[in-house]
């Protein structure tokens, strides 16, 4: 697994969000110090729909540990925050700050968690990928900028993005079905390292309230940026504000 490096600062780990690449964050890596921050990226590995979560992360881990950090930090977006919380989980002594942007510690409602989506519309999405790939993952494109202004250009370059590599539909379910079922809420309110949470009030898949939720109930959140009129991809419709925040965190 391939970990690619910009810059010479402190180092942070930036891990993408389901059916997208490293890619994603290119464009907000054009806002940020080089010489204040080292910025590392990859892509998620391909796993089998029958593998485990287990080993996903530690090949995500492994490949962190080949750069020997005595510290780093993580930017996780959406599923990449719970990834990253759980690279924090293996690398507790090493992680100081962890940034989650869109993130949640559930995706989906149940019992006792109602900030998030209803189980039918992942149904919706592991039956459908299946059926059209193109077709579900503008679908998903689209939820994501629902609310967003500059929503044209953003769902361009997803989509372009997106369309540089041949996406490999059965380890777009595994993580898929991760996300249906991981819950982070216990561990987040017991982890070591500083939390900061970036988040767009328009968001239909990690909505505000859960947000707000984590910030008032979780004693390690720290800074907060909670961005009006953006949707799940702040960093993308925002990236002057983020820049900023992220300037912010480490000032």
């Amino acid at each position: 697994m391939l970990i690619e490096s910009l810059g010479v600062g402190h180092p942070i780990i930036f891990i993408h969000g389901w059916a997208m690449n490293k890619d994603v964050f290119k464009p907000f890596f054009e806002k940020l110090d080089k010489k204040k921050y080292q910025l590392l990226f990859f892509d998620l590995p391909e796993i089998d729909e029958n593998d485990t979560w287990e080993n996903c992360i530690n090949q995500i881990s492994d490949a962190i540990q080949d750069f020997n950090f005595d510290s780093f930090d993580l930017f996780g977006w959406s599923l990449g925050g719970q990834i990253a919380i759980e690279i924090c989980r293996l690398k507790r002594e090493k992680v100081k700050k962890i940034i989650l942007a869109s993130s949640t510690p559930l995706f989906v409602n149940n019992d006792f968690w109602e900030f998030g989506l209803k189980e039918e519309i992942f149904e919706d999405f592991a039956k459908s990928i299946m059926n059209d790939q193109k077709k579900t993952l503008t679908n998903f494109f689209n939820l994501q900028l629902l609310g967003q202004e500059n929503k044209k250009s953003i769902l361009n370059y997803l989509t372009n993005c997106v369309a540089t590599q041949n996406l490999n539909v059965n380890s777009l379910k595994f993580y898929l079905s991760h996300m249906k079922k991981n819950n982070f809420l216990t561990f987040m309110g017991n982890m070591n390292c500083d939390i900061h949470l970036i988040a767009g009030d328009q968001d239909k898949i990690v909505p505000i309230e859960s947000q707000i939720f984590m910030k008032k109930n979780i004693r390690n959140v720290k800074k907060t940026l909670f961005i009006n009129k953006a949707s799940h991809v702040p960093f993308l419709s925002h990236p002057e504000e983020c820049a900023t925040y992220l300037d912010d965190i480490y000032s």
